[in-house]
This record gives C-alpha cells, structure tokens and sequence, in this order.
C-alpha cells in the first residue's frame, strides 16, 4: 500500500504529511514527496496554526509485523530540517 498521507505526531496530528507522491518503491524503500502541515503551538498546541512546507520523504527498514511487511523508519525533510522515527510492531 502507497500511502498519500501519513501522520507523523501519532495521537495529536499536529504534524502529519498529505499528497505524497512516491518517486521510488520498492521491497527496501520508499522515497517521494509531499506538503508538511506543521502545528506551530502557540501558544499551546489546541491554539496553534498549521504551516505548509514542501518536504521529502523516505521509508526503510522493512521488517515482518505478524505476518506483513512493513517500513518501520521513516525521515523527513522540510525548511532544512530532517528527522527519523522509528516504529515497531503494534499489539
């Protein structure tokens, strides 16, 4: 499955990915790009406004999640800054 959104901030949403379009994809990885939607929380989150930024993004690290293989790294870059998650299998 190709996602076209993924929600990076799990639980609150206030940082999430919309219209990506993966470049690359494959059984190693995936790589495209999309618009960030940033929560500035300020001056806390339940009050903040959402930025826009074009952003790339990558998933890797394939690993089976009961039975399904899954990325479980992601990385994002947007307004010259870059950070990776990692996620593991869910109960």
């Amino acid at each position: 499955m190709r996602p076209h959104s993924i929600v990076i901030a799990c639980g609150d949403g206030n940082l999430y990915l919309t219209g990506i379009h993966w470049r690359t994809w494959n059984a190693v990885t995936a790589a495209g790009s999309a618009t960030a939607h940033q929560n500035d929380c300020t001056p806390y989150c339940a009050a903040g406004r959402f930025h826009t930024y074009p952003a790339t993004v990558a998933l890797s690290q394939p690993k089976s999640c009961k039975g399904t293989v899954v990325f479980t790294r992601i990385t994002w870059h947007a307004r010259g800054k870059t950070q990776s998650t990692e996620f593991g299998c869910s109960s």
